[in-house]
């Protein structure tokens, strides 16, 4: 007997693992062989390292691990197979969901255009999270003397969501000027994005 049958890991982020412990127990009266595993489907993995004995009246313990890498559903299945005469082969159904941050900006560059000495211009440009999991915004710098950005603390950009920002430049000279804006995150794969 295999149980449980079934489970849903839920979400799960992609810095993180989820464990299964699935008991595969011998209700009969000779010993019973679990010969191997066949794990289907991405994402899931199997502590079985090779042939399993449980004695009747017995159980033993194999270990599922989730392991996410993007923020997608994950369907999959264990099939266990065994020399149980009534039912070789059972299947233990398997779902979860991965869970990210997922930053991307609305632009790779601002062009403020010419502006005249001692005046400013503001423009804008979205924080937008594609993921299914909140983006925090630990901290925005800006290279460069002429240029500013409205950042006063870390905020959160909620999944599926975007925010807007305003750089500013200050023409405080007449020659051409350039900088740069690192935006610092909690996203797993860009923790740092400049414009």
């Amino acid at each position: 007997m295999v149980n449980p049958l079934s489970h849903d890991f839920g979400g799960i982020h992609v810095t993180e693992t989820a464990d299964l412990v699935i008991s595969i127990s011998n209700t009969g009266t000779s010993d019973l062989t679990v010969s191997g595993t066949l794990v289907e489907g991405d994402g899931y993995s199997c502590d079985f390292l090779g042939e399993l004995i449980v004695a009747p009246g017995g159980s033993q313990d194999m270990v599922i691990t989730f392991n996410p890498d993007t923020y997608i559903e994950y369907p999959g299945s264990v099939i266990i197979s065994s020399n149980d005469p009534y039912n070789r082969d059972v299947t233990v159904d398997l779902t979860g969901l991965g869970m990210s941050q997922d930053i991307e900006l609305s632009t790779e560059a601002l062009d403020f255009g010419k502006v005249v000495y001692g005046q400013s211009t503001p423009l804008t440009f979205d924080i937008v999270n594609l993921g299914n999991y909140d983006l925090t915004v630990n901290n925005i710098s800006v290279d460069g003397d002429d240029f500013a950005v409205d950042f006063s603390g870390s905020f959160v950009v909620g999944a599926e969501s975007q925010y807007t920002m305003t750089a500013t430049y200050t023409a405080n000279t007449f020659d051409a000027a350039t900088g740069l804006i690192t935006i610092y995150t909690d996203d797993p794969l860009d923790p740092e994005v400049t414009v």
